[in-house]
């Protein structure tokens, strides 16, 4: 089994532990970014603050930019 060149920890691990965060991580409970569909789920109209993980894919950063644009976020 092949190490990771920087932490020399197995490569199956890292990509365990990273397979993990994305199951917590990446639930979707709205079904769409918008004012309704927030208003709807928790009763407010906007997030305090919209985080994005994931940056590098470029889908993640058309999600972001979905729901930054309408104001959807404070921050």
């Amino acid at each position: 089994m092949q190490n990771h060149t920087k932490t020399n920890l197995p490569l199956q691990l890292l990509a365990d532990a990273a397979n993990t965060l994305t199951r917590f991580l990446g639930v979707r409970d709205l079904p769409k970014l918008s004012h309704k569909t927030l208003q709807r789920r928790y009763g407010i109209e906007q997030a305090d603050v919209l985080i994005l993980f994931g940056g590098t894919i470029p889908f993640g950063c058309d999600v972001a930019a979905a729901a930054w644009l309408p104001a959807l976020p404070r921050s």
